[in-house]
């Protein structure tokens, strides 16, 4: 080593040795030893503890690193604990590296702070509080709140490495356990010296794969920030866990993307900051509620765009507005309780948005426009689909402070381009349609309840339409309406809505309503207007304003199971009524039987109790409290212009209708809780004919007062109803009347009175089968007419009827027309004329009658007048068959009433035929004829060969000439038949027997030439008598019978009736003379019989006598005999007589008479020959018994009984011819007849009376 050099180490030597050296040296000694011993020591030993007593933490460290030359300090196995909560925070390592350069900067200047693998542990209770919040609130101190500059501070670079955080949530049913791994936090050039700003790179990823990263720079003083933002595959099931407390689901699947840049600083005291093309996207998302294992809702994609958003954060506020706000959804629904809401995607969009929070809340949204593709919503077996909802606002502001909640918006609307929906009750479509206002107010203030204002709101629908099914044709449709409404409030409080609206206005054009049941429509109206209307359900009441329906029809049918075809629109569906059962009273209302009179009574009477139920009287007594009002409905008018109304009843057959033409109708001045009537004004046409009304109708209680005029009404519509009469149809016929109808309403009486009058003309009815004209009249009128219901009565002063016509025709089979087109069953009435009356039956018919005094429905007429009447009658039945008219028909009743007691007066004329006339007159009841009738009739010459058909069924006979003359009387007492019949027949010639079935087999001509006098008149009195409450009883028969029974007593006993006639007596010895046997000789007493009946004949030139003559073969022949053998004795004796002279009795005692006895037995009884008497017999008795015994073998002539019975005709016939008596052509001898026996000892010989021949006239042609 040189000099030099050793010189230079010696030099260093002194200057390391030297006390300045020494002392630095020492001192870096003990800096060094300190940095490396005494921080590490220190660090471990008063970190803790600082922790501890500050913090009431625990913190654990493990080895702990200071180098004093980089200063650079290093804490391993970091834990940071409480004994309560555990685990809060731990790091493997925590590196800091400081700078000198600090001293230069003038700011703590550190060049690097890295933690490495720190874990966070955030964990909330079943309490919901948090871990680290104890922790949080022992770090606050009263000198935290001191303001001030902050220190300068540099921070060139901060790492946090491979961090991680798990959130434990035990609040949840089921607890939430989320880590976070890794987290990456870089940032450099941190610094609170002002204007300076650095930059700053995180992320962060969760074990399900959420990713959160950013970068953007970072200034502390004052506070700046900026960049960018991205969170991509934020599962929303973390979401919808973490946030279990505000959120009602249970699970939750998709994910959620975020990204934007952003800006943040602070002005003064104030943060701000602008978020720019922040987009917010969602995918896949689907949420369930707590108990649902169905997805509640779900969403295909959502995504938020915001293109410029700016915010504002006060000391106690927020502000953000957002510029061109754009929220698209893709398909979504919800579902919840059996509803959903499906929709495949929707946009909305703003002009701008502005949302406010501090002591009040407030969002204000500009030119907001959502819309919906499709809307498509499911609940309780409905569903409606949507097409195109849009809703659109110029404006729409929220604000929300200490007394509520308000929403106004600007001409917002509401509008679809078509719908659809389905239900239970049908179908419903609708076009375009639109519901909008010009400011809409809404919300809750000062504990109201919820509220709804608009002003100048309107609704339009295009094309609406209602249906059964979706299969079915549209039952109801609309082309388009509008509804507007200058003001319209709604309130929502606990008790129910509330609404009212003010200066309402609609229009609706071409509006159908369909008949569900059958083909056609109910209704169609080609315009419906309303004017000035308003609501109020609070107070319960409608004002309808003006209401016109100008052009239309309506269709009103009954149905033929009794159903009003409107009631359909309210009844069930086909899928829904085929499980509903009838109820009994549906069944009844369908078989129930037509009966126009008692409906309209019915349903008039129905009435008053209706309006009852409905409105409330003036005067009636206030409700009770807590009873709603009844509604009130008023408007200015209601209207129908040019509208068609056709009315049906199908329970007709066929269904009877009527259609009212050009209706124009008003109802003006309506208030149904007024005192002031409204007035009512109709007019219709039907066919030719009009109808109008014209008066007062009082809404609250019915009472009403009309003039009505009808004129030349045409009366077809009612030909259906003539069926449940009988088989009739009208040909023609219309219907007047003028009069004033009166309603008294509610508790007056009578219910409906009509005053004045009423006319049926050209009135034509016909028979069905075959089609044939039964009745017509050219006029009917009533006037001085007043018809009243509850109570029931009709009084009319004169009932005129002109020109009546009609047939009574008897068919070939004998049924009446009238009975066959009445319906009356023929054969049933045969049967039950044949069946005793029951002693119940009987009952029930002197019950019936004494029912009959409550008429319930009475009917007087004062005068009725019948003139120029024709009645044509007609027996096809009979042969020849028979035709005849009554012509002329008039006359006049009075007094004509249903009520008990009363008798009407009648007299009525007709001409019959070509000659004859009739008259009636007398008085009786036409309602109940079997309690009180006298009644003559008179016919006077009747041509007699037009009844011939009518005498051939009666006794067989034709009538080839004469007239007849009739003089009835009957009288009726309490069902009693008692009637006098006077028939007079004037020069009636009989024609030809005809064989008849029924005919009275009688010798007619010998029974009207009994009664036929010398001038050819024959006068016959028929009394009849019955009990016309017995079913056998019929008047027809009745009359036969008598006219049979006297004929038959006639005929039957000719001689009698003959005595009886002339009033000779004796009638009964007149038809038989009698004759000693054997002789031919007429005692006195048999000339005097003759003679008598001699002069009776020649009253009777008609009748002529045949005498039978008789004998008796064992009597006469006995005679003879005895007066053969007594000639021949007495011849053989020498005894002389003279021809026809009697020998008289032989004296058997004589000896001349003895011997030629003897003689003659001895030649003619070969047995007495030689015999004689027997002992203790006398001689004279001995030959009396030998001349018995020789009259019985006595020779007779062969001719001698003929020429008896010649002679004793003769005898009789000679008798009556004699001089002065009758013709011989009066008295022939008929067939002789042999007597079976004596009578009083006498051969009786029979008289027999017959109708003398007359030359056969020709039947009158």
């Amino acid at each position: 080593m040189n000099k030099t050099s050793h010189s230079k180490q010696n030099r260093f030597a002194r200057v390391i040795g030297s006390r300045p050296v020494l002392v630095a040296g020492a001192l870096a000694t003990v800096y060094l030893a300190g940095g490396l011993f005494g921080v590490p020591a220190l660090l471990q030993w008063q970190l803790p503890q600082q922790v501890e007593s500050r913090l009431g933490a625990t913190l654990e460290l493990g080895k702990v690193y200071f180098n004093p030359f980089t200063l650079v300090l290093e804490l391993r196995d970091i834990n940071l604990r409480t004994r309560r909560e555990g685990a809060l925070l731990s790091a493997d390592r925590l590196r800091i590296d400081f700078e000198l350069s600090s001293l230069w900067h003038r700011a703590w200047t550190f060049a690097d702070i890295l933690l490495d693998q720190p874990t966070l542990t955030l964990e909330l209770d079943k309490d919901g509080k948090l871990n680290l919040q104890p922790l949080l609130d022992a770090m606050k101190s009263p000198q935290d709140q001191k303001k001030g500059a902050p220190p300068r501070l540099l921070l060139q670079r901060l790492v946090l490495r491979n961090g991680s955080v798990n959130y434990t949530d035990a609040s949840l049913t089921q607890p939430l356990v989320t880590h976070l791994y890794p987290l990456s936090i870089e940032a450099t050039d941190l610094t609170t010296i002002p204007s300076r700003t650095g930059s700053i790179r995180f992320s962060a990823r969760s074990e399900a794969g959420e990713i959160l990263k950013g970068a953007g720079t970072l200034g502390l003083q004052p506070f700046s920030a900026g960049g960018s933002l991205e969170l991509s595959a934020l599962k929303a099931n973390t979401l919808a866990r973490a946030l279990h407390r505000q959120l009602p689901w249970r699970r939750a699947d998709g994910s959620i993307a975020l990204r934007s840049d952003w800006r943040f600083g602070m002005s003064g005291d104030a943060l701000s900051g602008e978020l720019d093309k922040l987009e917010l996207t969602l995918t896949g998302l689907a949420l369930a509620e707590p108990k649902g294992a169905a997805p509640a809702m779900s969403l295909d994609t959502a995504r938020l765009l915001l293109p410029k958003t700016t915010l504002g954060f006060g000391s106690n506020s927020v502000r953000i507005d957002a510029d061109a706000p754009e929220l698209s959804l893709g398909a979504a629904s919800v579902v919840a309780s059996g509803a959903s809401v499906q929709t495949p995607g929707a946009s909305l969009r703003g002009k701008t948005v502005t949302l406010s929070t501090g002591a009040n809340l407030a969002l204000a949204l500009q030119g907001m426009e959502l819309a919906l593709q499709r809307l498509q919503v499911k609940a309780a077996g409905n569903a409606i689909d949507v097409a195109a909802p849009a809703l659109q606002a110029a404006s729409l502001d929220m604000t929300q402070d200490d007394k509520g909640m308000a929403w106004v918006a600007q001409a917002p609307a509401l509008s679809i381009r078509s719908m659809n929906r389905q239900g239970a009750d049908g179908t419903v479509r609708l076009g375009a349609a639109t519901l909008g206002a010009r400011r809409l107010e809404a919300g809750s203030r000062d504990k109201a309840p919820f509220g709804l204002q608009a002003q100048a709101a309107r609704l339009t629908l295009a094309d609406a339409a209602w249906r059964r099914s979706r299969d079915a044709d549209n039952l109801a449709t609309l082309g388009n309406g509008t509804l507007d409404a200058a003001a319209l409030k709604l309130s929502l409080p606990t008790s129910g809505a509330q609404l009212a609206a003010s200066g309402m206005e609609a229009k609706l054009g071409k509006l159908l309503m369909k008949d569900p049941r059958a083909p056609g429509e109910l209704a169609h109206v080609d315009a419906a207007s309303m004017q000035g209307a308003a609501l109020d359900l609070a107070a319960r009441r409608v004002d309808l304003g003006t209401i016109t329906l100008a052009g239309g029809a309506a269709t009103l049918r009954v149905d033929k199971d009794g159903a009003f075809n409107w009631s359909a629109l309210a009844a069930p569906s086909a899928s829904t009524a085929s499980t509903a059962s009838s109820t009994p009273a549906a069944r009844d209302a369908s078989t129930a039987p037509t009966a126009p009179v008692a409906s309209t009574a019915a349903s008039a009477s129905a009435a008053p109790a209706a309006s009852a139920t409905t409105s409330a009287a003036p005067d009636a007594a206030p409700a009770s409290r807590g009873t709603a009002p009844s509604w009130r409905v008023t408007a200015n008018s209601i209207a129908l212009q040019r509208f068609t109304a056709n009315l049906a009843d199908a329970r007709q057959t066929p269904a009877a209708a009527l259609t009212l033409e050009s209706i124009d109708a008003t109802l003006a001045n309506v208030d149904t809780a007024g005192r002031a009537p409204s007035q009512l004004r109709f007019a219709a046409r039907s066919g030719a004919g009009s109808l109008s009304v014209d008066g007062s109708i009082g809404l609250s209680d019915g009472a009403g007062d009309l003039a009505l005029k009808a004129i030349a009404l045409p009366l077809q519509p009612v030909e259906p109803y003539l069926a449940g009469i009988g088989r009739l149809a009208l040909a023609s016929g219309t219907f007047s009347a003028d009069g004033r109808l009166k309603l008294a309403g509610r508790g007056g009486a009578p219910m409906l009175a009509y005053t004045g009058g009423a006319a049926l003309n050209g009135v034509a009815i016909d028979q069905t089968a075959p089609r044939q004209r039964f009745l017509s009249w050219k006029t009917m009128a009533a006037a001085d007419m007043r018809l009243t219901l509850a109570p029931n009565r009709l009084a009319i002063g004169q009932l005129r009827i002109d020109g009546p016509v009609g047939e009574l025709l008897i068919a070939q089979d004998g049924s009446v027309n009238v009975a066959r087109v009445l319906g009356q069953d023929k054969a049933a009435k045969g049967d039950a004329a044949q069946k005793p009356v029951p002693a119940a039956a009987a009952t029930d018919n002197a019950a019936a009658a004494q029912s009959d005094a409550a008429d319930p429905f009475p009917v007087t007429i004062s005068r009725l007048r019948v003139d120029n009447g024709t009645l044509t009658f007609a027996d096809f039945s009979q042969q020849p068959q028979f035709s005849t008219k009554m012509r002329d028909l008039h006359g006049v009743m009075t007094g004509l009433s249903t009520v008990p007691g009363r008798r009407a007066r009648l007299q009525f004329d007709a001409a019959i035929a070509e000659y004859g006339e009739a008259r009636i007159e007398g008085s009786m009841n036409p309602f109940k004829p079997a309690y009180a009738t006298d009644v003559r009739m008179a016919f006077r010459n009747v041509d007699m060969s037009a009844l011939s058909p009518y005498v051939v069924r009666f006794a067989g006979y034709e009538v080839n000439s004469g007239t007849l003359a009739m003089d009835l009387h009957y009288q009726v007492e309490q069902s009693r038949l008692v009637g006098e019949n006077r028939v007079v027949l004037d020069k009636v010639q009989l024609g030809k027997k005809v064989e008849s079935e029924g005919a009275l087999d009688i010798p007619l001509e010998l029974a009207l030439a009994l009664l036929r006098d010398e001038n050819g008149v024959i006068r016959i009195g028929v009394p009849v008598s019955g009990d016309l409450q017995n079913p056998q009883f019929s008047f027809g028969a009745v009359v036969r019978h008598a006219l049979g029974n006297v004929l038959r007593n006639i005929v039957s006993a000719p001689f009698r009736a003959l005595a009886s006639l002339l009033k000779i007596g004796g009638g009964e010895e007149l038809d038989s003379i009698g004759f000693d046997p054997g002789s031919a000789s007429l005692a006195p007493p048999e000339r005097q019989k003759l003679d008598r009946l001699a002069k009776a004949l020649a009253q009777r030139p008609g009748v002529k006598l045949l005498v039978h003559p008789a004998l008796n073969r064992e009597a006469d022949a006995a005679a003879l005999r005895s007066l053969a053998l007594r000639r021949e004795v007495l011849t053989k004796m020498g005894v002389t007589l003279e021809p026809g002279e009697d020998p008289g009795p032989l004296n058997t005692s004589a000896p001349r008479v003895q011997r030629v006895i003897d003689a003659l037995a001895a030649e003619r009884l070969p047995d007495a020959r030689g015999l004689k008497a027997p002992p203790g017999m006398a001689p004279d008795a001995w030959r009396d018994r030998l001349l018995e015994r020789l009259i019985a073998v006595q020779p007779l002539p062969s001719e001698a009984l003929a020429a008896l019975q010649r002679e004793r005709g003769e005898a009789v016939r000679a008798a009556l011819t004699r001089q002065e008596g009758l013709p011989v052509e009066r008295v022939a001898l008929a067939q002789p007849e042999e007597a079976d026996k004596l009578q009083d000892g006498e051969v009786p010989m029979r008289l027999e009376l017959a109708a003398q021949e007359t030359p056969q006239a020709q039947p009158a042609q």
